[in-house]
């Protein structure tokens, strides 16, 4: 994420991250890779406080908010953001690193994390870049041979702006069900459905959802939009957990 509604520090301490590479995973979707200069002792799906000086600054300033995409068990620190031409100063300069360049990082932070309980049945909804708090989860619970009952839904614009498919369809023996929604006609072969994630679309696919601990992630508008949607079909208050991405104005959702 780049924002949390009601933050809650963890861990204060500075961190120093070397930047190592970075990827291009669609059009306009970039992962970046650090290499941290201790161990952070963070938790899957929280995020941190990224610091980049940077000339000719806009308004939006030079730090931001954003999720651990990397899982704890990986030696990389990793981040996931759009860039456009469109976008920030920070996230063009962002885009612009060169190797060997050392961000300031600290206020690890975030409660969207998977219950310590095993025996807690997870349904998780993403939206778009809402998937970065997933991966880090799904990644984690893959490499330490755990075994979780998680319900993944994922909706985006185009098959080709679904992020980690192979490792969430790799995470089926963890336990873990991955379905696809696209609003778009699919190709053949492509194991997805075109359409909208609608209450009748919960039911049918996750028909066991009110037993469920229920996450919802992705632009600001589109997790509104979910939280009255879940909440009205029935899921506790303290069954519901919510992470919203700033400056993603996407709703998936018919209007």
């Amino acid at each position: 994420m780049e924002k949390m509604e009601y933050p809650a520090i963890l861990n204060t301490m500075d961190y120093y991250f070397t930047f190592t590479h970075k990827e291009q995973i669609t059009p306009d979707m970039y992962y970046f890779h650090f290499t941290p200069n201790v161990p952070v002792p963070y938790t899957a799906g929280q995020y941190m406080e990224f610091h980049l000086p940077h000339a000719h600054a806009d308004s939006r300033g030079e730090k931001r908010y954003f999720t651990l995409v990397s899982s704890p068990t990986e030696k990389d620190i990793c981040i996931a953001t759009r860039i456009n031409d469109a976008s920030s100063s920070f996230k063009k300069a962002l885009l612009a690193m060169h190797t060997g360049t050392t961000l300031r990082v600290n206020e690890l932070e975030g409660d969207f994390i998977v219950p310590d309980d095993p025996l807690t049945k997870i349904l998780l909804i993403a939206g778009g870049i809402g998937i970065t708090p997933y991966r880090s989860m799904i990644k984690y619970i893959i490499d330490s041979n755990l075994k979780r009952d998680i319900a993944l839904m994922y909706t985006a614009k185009t098959t080709s702006d679904i992020l980690f498919k192979d490792l969430f369809d790799c995470a089926h023996k963890d336990g873990v069900t991955s379905r696809y929604y696209v609003d778009e006609s699919l190709p053949t072969g492509w194991d997805g459905e075109k359409g909208y994630i609608t209450p009748k679309i919960i039911k049918k696919d996750v028909p066991d959802y009110l037993d469920r601990m229920v996450y919802v992630s992705g632009p600001e508008a589109m997790v509104e939009k979910f939280e009255k949607m879940i909440l009205k079909m029935g899921v506790a208050d303290n069954n519901f957990k919510r992470d919203f991405f700033d400056n993603y104005t996407e709703t998936y959702q018919e209007n």
